[in-house]
């Protein structure tokens, strides 16, 4: 990767690597960097953020020239689909019941059941509803012998990122 240099301000970090490319670092505990966060993704651009121990990229799926960036950036291959961080209010209706398993339909029924024994502990990879799937970007949908699935963690629980995503779904 080349040499790193961190530039310090009052209130930022960035790192500059050799090939001139500039990292903004900050905190999703701070308002101005969660701003900053919600506008880079709402104007194409993608955020790393880390979570419970583990770092992600934040893209919308929607933009498939970001999605192809951040795939990039990651090493990952292109092809590949992305997870989602749907809050369940938005993600529980999108699945098809009658593919869920007896035990686990009653959990994908309740929101407030769903997020308090799953929330943002859970990555949980669901079936989804034919009628659902022309509105939802190719960029988070697997098929597998013409089922689609949706790999979604609810952010329910993890306080930063639940105001970044009301956030990205509210401007």
């Amino acid at each position: 990767m080349g040499t790193i240099e961190l530039k310090k301000s009052p209130s930022i970090t960035q790192i500059e690597y050799e090939q001139g490319l500039q990292f903004r670092v900050g905190s999703l505990d701070k308002e101005a960097d969660l701003e900053e966060a919600v506008q880079i993704i709402k104007y194409g651009g993608f955020v790393a953020c880390q979570m419970r121990g583990v770092f992600g990229i934040w893209v919308s799926g929607h933009d498939a020239s970001a999605v192809q960036e951040a795939l990039l950036a990651k090493g990952s291959n292109l092809n590949k689909p992305l997870s989602t961080m749907l809050p369940a209010h938005k993600f529980l209706p999108l699945i098809d019941l009658e593919s869920v398993v007896q035990p686990f339909q009653e959990i994908v029924q309740n929101v407030d059941q769903f997020r308090n024994r799953l929330g943002s502990m859970c990555h949980i990879r669901a079936p989804i509803k034919h009628s659902e799937i022309r509105n939802i970007p190719r960029s988070i949908l697997s098929n597998e012998n013409g089922r689609y699935y949706i790999h979604n963690l609810d952010p329910y629980g993890h306080r930063p990122m639940e105001k970044m995503i009301d956030l990205l779904n509210t401007k």
